[in-house]
């Protein structure tokens, strides 16, 4: 949705009275209009409608005279696709006043209605008319979004490294007395049969095939449980559950309270008045909103700021000010408070002994606020009551909006949808330099990575012959290098040269925060470094490589550690000296606990950079090394240096020469003159290539096709897309068949190819014996399957000469895996096909094998990426099978039938590579 340029209103205190002005570029843009006194006739008392009378005086506030027309003059570019945001500058600290001009209910102002013309939003801005059909309130209002802008206390804190994640608190059950600064508050029993959990569930299933990830808080939340989940950082924090006098309503940390969620708003906070609902003085009804008194920290158990209940008993508070801290140094961006009047202000009776009940509300500053000023650059929270289940509505589509990639403002405008008809209104507060209103580049799923974290395993051959990569044998780095039981030594041709040490702190941090969440022992996460290596030398001694390394070395803490890791950057065109291995061996004599060493071969196209890496990987006695893939949507990784392929020569005169597709394709692949600047694209038909290839000689020989082909998909991605969809679909003779054979090096590739042929794929009796390895055969059968293809005598053809692994993956799925029961016991290659064919896309791992219990869970976690919900899952394995992934100690003795079992586990995760000829 586009949006007009923002209008800044900045309210000021001006001797008591608030005055509203414009400001352009920081600047005013008007006369500041006469000051207007505040008084309690603009305040609303938690829990209640904004009468029309108070709406109309927060109105006059807002938009005096000399604001109006600004507004009414952006109004006409308004409409559909298109909105305003006005952003409110409260008042700084220094700037003190009667009332916290924050928590006032700006969002019942009523604005002239979409359906407004021209001249009706004219007698509005002259004197504040509204049409006939009453306009719209601000906060329901399609065309404007609101945003109460703050002076922070504190820079913003720092971007958690690489993180995308939500940790989501849920607190809402906890009830029974507690004790704030203010006094002895009372937390009410949820109703029976009030829904559990809801928030917690619908951030996960919104967030979830997203860049996000939800990290849950065992509920009910205790203050302990919510620190140790943003140890290892996120991106934003939600908390569903109780505000009391500045703080939040936690479990103990002892338990204590029951696992049922709330229901419907409360009391008045701390008032000695009835609840809106009946309840009792002093009483705090589940799911509403609070009482007692703002305090900054208070004595508690374990976790400074936070307040025990009474005896022990299981609600605790939990200090905004002690929250805040653990915010700012998780880099959170954004935190959501789900909890009654956590938007609204509240001040202590004790400092306000004059003040009733509704004016004391007015002053003091809201929990969002609090939040802002110390340094978290967004905080969205709730004006009024909020019931359990509305909380859970408006996360879900709160969070929706997000993954979908829109601004903090218009998620929490989708949101507030679910509010419809509610008392409770949601509001978002921002730091004023915050001008896009987003929570970090990685937040929204349609911001691509860098370049994912994926490689193929290949074999060290000799010789120029260099087979493409095996889908068979992809694997995730962070997985491979961060879940290993002993130490690893790899060596990467990374074409892209990316920073990998980004990548794989990232891992060690959803590793640190699922650990948190689970309450086990804390252990430092390993620590990742990068060292240019220099004329193939690797640094003699402890104080060279310290001195190397980036970021700067930390020595390992005394307590448990996950060790450290390094990666050498190994440019092309060093070749490794004869004691090259040695000198590896030697790094991990230095003392830093090397539990991770991978050499990243860069520099170079992908031909030389295979190379070199094969003949180090050979220098050290491996028997392998990994191919990272450049992925399609990189940004920014830089382009890589390019090979020039081999390409057959023009053909002579044609009599088809006059449409110049084919031949006109082949003399611009053989005018490039520099493979890394290829130029753009030819601007050619690519049907009429095709018919061109289809009635005369051609690029010659099938392999000569290919090879062109090749070229094109390696210069020119986009081109080679539509080409090959064009041989899928009208391309005759050999020619398909060598298409077709190129695309099944690349499962994308192959399901693009797949589509286009429209059900004709040719039999495989069309490909000789040496051109239809098994590899090929399965890659064809399960592109079938990924592509709806399986019907038919053709399907039937291509799997009776696949893989036993593949057939069995098919009739696994002909009787509906994975079914109620779950994985059965079958190999570990049947569950790469499986996940080859695409039918595991939408399982998670956690729920087809709760226990890992399965060789193929091992397998496909190599393939996986290490999110927060696969560590989750990883840490409630027994100790034993987390041992053979190294995230648990060593064991004490050797036990000859466990390590039997674990080794079909550890074969599962890295099995043998196997030739592309062989079977899987």
């Amino acid at each position: 949705m586009e949006r007009e340029p923002d209008i800044t209103l900045r309210l000021s205190w001006q001797d008591g009275r608030v005055t509203v002005v414009v400001l352009v570029n920081g600047l005013p843009a008007h006369e500041a209009p006469r000051a207007r006194s505040v008084g309690t006739g603009v305040l609303v008392a938690p829990g209640r409608e904004t009468p029309a009378g108070k709406a109309e005086l927060l109105g006059k506030l807002l938009f005096p005279k000399q604001v109006r027309p600004h507004v009414a003059e952006r109004a006409a570019a308004l409409g559909p696709g298109r909105y305003l945001r006005l952003r409110l500058l409260l008042p700084g600290p220094g700037e003190t006043g009667p009332y916290d001009l924050g928590s006032l209910r700006w969002e019942s102002v009523r604005l002239p209605s979409p359906l407004a013309t021209a001249d009706a939003w004219a007698r509005w801005a002259d004197s504040l008319a509204l049409p006939p059909d009453g306009g719209v309130a601000l906060g329901r209002h399609p065309w404007f979004a609101l945003v109460r802008d703050v002076v922070p206390d504190r820079p913003a804190p720092p971007p958690a490294a690489g993180t995308g994640i939500v940790a989501v608190a849920d607190a809402t059950s906890v009830h029974g007395g507690i004790t704030t600064p203010a006094g002895p508050e009372t937390v009410l029993e949820p109703e029976p049969g009030a829904p559990g959990d809801d928030d917690r569930r619908r951030v996960a299933d919104a967030v979830r095939d997203s860049r996000l990830s939800a990290l849950l808080v065992d509920a009910p939340a205790t203050a302990e449980g919510i620190r140790r989940t943003l140890l290892g950082g996120a991106r934003v924090f939600y908390f569903g559950g109780h505000h009391i006098a500045g703080g939040l309503v936690v479990a103990g940390d002892g338990g204590g309270t029951d696992t049922g969620a709330g229901g419907a708003g409360a009391g008045s906070p701390g008032t000695g008045s009835p609840g809106t609902d009946g309840e009792p003085a002093g009483s705090l009804g589940a799911g509403g909103a609070d009482a007692g008194a703002v305090g900054a920290g208070m004595p508690g158990a374990g976790v400074p700021g936070t307040g025990p209940g009474p005896a022990g008993a299981g609600a605790r508070w939990l200090s905004v000010d002690v929250l805040a801290g653990w915010l700012r140094d998780a880099g959170v961006g954004l935190a959501v408070l789900m909890a009654c009047d956590s938007a609204t202000s509240w001040a202590d009776p004790a400092k306000e002994p004059s003040a009733d009940h509704v004016e004391r509300l007015g002053r003091g500053t809201s929990a969002a606020e609090e939040l802002v000023r110390s340094g978290v650059p967004h905080a969205v929270a709730v004006q009024g009551k909020v019931s359990h289940r509305q909380a859970a509505d408006f996360a879900g589509r709160f969070f929706s909006g997000l993954v979908r990639g829109l601004g903090v403002d218009l998620a929490l405008r989708e949101g507030a949808a679910a509010l419809e008809g509610a008392v409770a209104v949601p509001v978002l507060y921002a730091r004023h330099d915050s001008a896009d209103l987003s929570v970090g580049e990685l937040l929204p799923a349609l911001r691509p990575a860098r370049l994912a974290p994926v490689a193929h395993r290949l074999s060290v051959v000799a010789g120029p012959a260099q087979p493409p990569p095996d889908e068979r044998h992809r694997v995730q780095l962070d997985v491979r290098w961060c879940l290993a039981e002993r130490p690893v030594r790899d060596v990467l041709a990374d074409p892209g040269a990316d920073d990998l040490v980004t990548v794989l702190t990232e891992a060690e941090r959803v590793l640190l925060g699922a650990r948190a969440a689970r309450g086990l022992p804390h252990e430092e996460r390993r620590r990742w470094y990068v060292c240019e290596v220099r004329d193939g030398r690797l640094p003699a001694t402890e104080a060279a490589l310290r001195d190397a390394v980036a970021p700067a070395y930390e020595r390992l803490s005394d307590g448990a550690h996950r060790g450290a890791g390094l990666v050498l950057r190994w440019p092309v065109g060093q070749r490794p000296g004869a004691g090259v291995a040695g000198e590896l061996d030697r790094l991990h004599g230095f003392g830093w606990d090397l539990r991770a060493v991978v050499l990243q071969v860069h520099g170079g196209g992908e031909g030389e950079v295979r190379t070199t890496a094969a003949g180090l990987a050979r220098a050290l006695g491996n028997a392998e090394f990994l191919l990272r893939a450049r992925t399609p949507d990189v940004e920014g990784a830089g382009t890589p240096r390019r090979e020039r392929p081999e390409l057959p020569l023009p053909p002579g005169p044609s009599v088809v020469a006059e449409r110049r597709g084919a031949r006109e394709l082949l003399g611009r692949a053989h005018a490039v003159v520099d493979a890394d600047r290829p130029g753009p694209a030819p601007d050619i038909d690519v049907r009429a290539v095709v018919e061109e290839l289809n009635s005369g000689p051609g690029w010659g020989t099938p392999a000569a096709e290919r090879q062109v082909l090749g070229a094109v998909r390696l210069w020119w991605p986009a081109l080679y897309g539509a080409l090959l969809e064009a041989h899928a679909a009208g391309r005759t003779g050999p020619g398909r068949s060598a298409a077709l054979r190129l695309a099944a090096e690349r499962d994308d590739d192959l399901d693009r190819w797949l589509r286009a042929a429209y059900g004709r794929v040719p039999d495989p009796s069309g490909f000789s014996p040496l051109d239809r390895p098994t590899a090929f055969v399965d890659a064809v059968v399960l592109g079938l399957v990924r592509t709806g293809q399986r019907d038919g005598e053709v399907f039937e053809d291509w799997l009776a000469e696949a893989s036993e692994a593949v057939v069995r993956a098919v009739r696994l799925l002909d009787d509906g895996f994975p079914g109620d029961e779950g994985p059965e016991e079958e190999p570990a290659e049947v569950a790469v096909a499986l996940d080859r064919s695409g039918a595991l896309a939408a399982v998670r791992l956690p729920e087809l094998d709760p226990g890992g219990r399965w060789p193929g869970s091992w397998a496909l976690l190599a393939r996986r990426q290490l999110t927060p919900e696969i560590a989750g899952w990883l840490y409630g394995w027994d100790e034993e099978q987390r041992r053979a992934l190294g995230i648990a100690p060593g064991a004490g003795r050797f036990d000859l039938l466990l390590e039997d079992q674990l080794l079909v586990f550890r074969t599962a995760l890295v099995p043998p590579l196997r030739s592309e000829g062989t079977d899987v």
